[in-house]
């Protein structure tokens, strides 16, 4: 066994097959139908002790939700570098490279650093199957997540901010103790396995509130907000309610303007910059000042607490942002969107921030999702703009088919057309458009990465390492 911890050592792909070869929710391979609610962190916390307890003395925001929370932690982070500090950035899924999940300062880890990451990992996870067979083997999610925490003990971050993956209660995320709890919008999404009620999304969720620590979240559903409030309650958690009014629309409205070729909004920073200074935001669609409000509150909370984080550091943070595939404008003229939208709060987002920002009416809809989505609920979403869908599948193991989502278009009487990859459906796009439509590709993430590379946006794409599976 020594000699293919050595092998990980030296070769990034080999670390990557590695990590594949444990059961994988997310790409939905060889994971049994147990239950999250049966988890323990026992595993886990054997793995954290071999490695010396890394999570113990690291700062962490912990973030939850269902939609906002990778945009939120990344403008924590990134607000975090403009103050001066280390910071480490733990997200999920990557769009382009496994690496991308693990940042210190954004920059993702190199190759070798995380060959030899894994495998020293790796020799925890030897050690777990010898001494605690009864414990069971460690999912993919639970290897990166450990991983993730002793890379950033390594590098000795100021601050580790931490993504959960799904719900929060028994995520392998909920082992660390942060400084501050945050939870972004929610809505339901995976709930053959978090529930099929916004209550009990909400409870799993809430699950990240530590007794004691402060916890932040956003407006939301009085059921939703009600179980949070009962959540940081039973646990003395001092619970804030990031304000609309602290991240606004500013003085150019909700137009977007152009730095170069970079499309930005402006905002204003209501009550972290005193003298109201407006920020060039460039995160797009006014979801996205929501996410920046719950970022900007935890980075008071973590001023209060000592952290040498000013306005100023906020406003650069916010404007040096770079988070792709969140309405990201891929091309100015004729109008390209790439945006990960997948749940049905994120479609209607989309469309109006289409309408509202780019005045579109007309777009033609390069469209694949993951199989477990309501496909046909959110093409009835696309509607208003949508004048031909282009149904492909991503390379994504759990990618309904082209001919599933063709299906789907049909029934909810739009006009399809099936193509055989991402790519080649946006060049039909590109090759049918006319006049003033735009071509937006959405319904999941995988799609919208996959169009991005047709840009040639990608510094570095994964191999593909395990077939789809029948």
């Amino acid at each position: 066994m020594r000699s293919k911890v050595a092998k990980i050592d030296r070769d990034y792909e080999e670390a990557l097959r590695y990590l594949y070869r444990f059961a994988d929710m997310e790409r939905g391979i060889g994971f049994s139908d147990r239950s999250p609610r049966e988890f323990t962190f026992d595993r886990l916390e054997k793995l954290l002790e071999w490695l010396g307890n890394p999570q113990r003395d690291l700062p962490f925001v912990h973030v939850a939700g269902t939609k906002g929370k990778g945009s939120t932690a990344a403008m924590i982070a990134s607000i975090a570098q403009a103050a001066g500090l280390r910071s480490g950035l733990y997200t999920q899924p990557h769009l382009h490279s496994f690496r991308e999940r693990i940042m210190v300062d954004l920059k993702p880890i190199a190759g070798s650093a995380f060959a030899r990451l894994i495998a020293r990992v790796a020799e925890a996870v030897e050690r777990l199957a010898r001494k605690s067979p009864a414990l069971g083997s460690p999912t993919t999610f639970e290897v990166a997540t450990v991983a993730a925490i002793d890379h950033f003990a390594r590098a000795n971050v100021d601050l580790a901010v931490m993504e959960v993956g799904i719900g929060g209660t028994w995520d392998a995320t909920n082992v660390i103790t942060p400084l501050v709890s945050v939870i972004t919008s929610l809505g339901l999404e995976h709930t053959a396995i978090l529930g099929e009620t916004i209550e009990e999304i909400a409870a799993g969720k809430a699950g990240i509130i530590k007794p004691g620590i402060p916890s932040v979240t956003v407006h939301q559903v009085p059921a939703a907000m009600n179980v949070i409030r009962a959540r940081a309650d039973q646990v003395d958690s001092n619970l804030t309610i990031a304000d609309t009014e602290t991240v606004v629309p500013g003085r150019s409205g909700s137009r977007v303007y152009w730095i170069g070729d970079r499309p930005v909004v402006g905002c204003v920073i209501q009550r972290a910059v005193t003298d109201g200074r407006e920020v060039a935001f460039p995160l797009l669609g006014q979801v996205q000042l929501i996410n920046a409000g719950a970022a900007v509150r935890s980075m008071e909370i973590l001023a209060e607490a000592g952290f040498k984080i000013d306005g100023n550091a906020i406003r650069r943070g916010l404007e040096s942002l770079r988070w792709p595939c969140r309405m990201e404008v891929l091309q100015r003229s004729p109008l390209v969107i790439a945006d990960g939208a997948h749940t049905g709060e994120s479609v209607q987002n989309l469309v109006l921030s289409a309408q509202s920002l780019f005045g579109v009416q007309s777009a033609r809809l390069v469209f694949g999702a993951l199989g477990d989505k309501r496909h046909e609920d959110l093409l009835e979403l696309f509607k208003p703009i949508a004048i031909k869908i282009y149904a492909c599948a991503s390379a994504h193991p759990r990618a309904a088919s082209s001919s599933r989502i063709l299906d789907a278009a049909r029934r909810c009487d739009l006009l399809a057309e099936e193509f055989g990859s991402t790519r080649a459906a946006f060049r039909a796009a590109a090759a049918e458009r006319e006049g003033d439509e735009a071509i937006i590709a959405g319904g999941s993430l995988f799609v919208a990465a996959e169009i991005r590379e047709e840009f040639g946006l990608a510094r570095y794409v994964d191999p593909v390492l395990i077939p789809r599976p029948v």
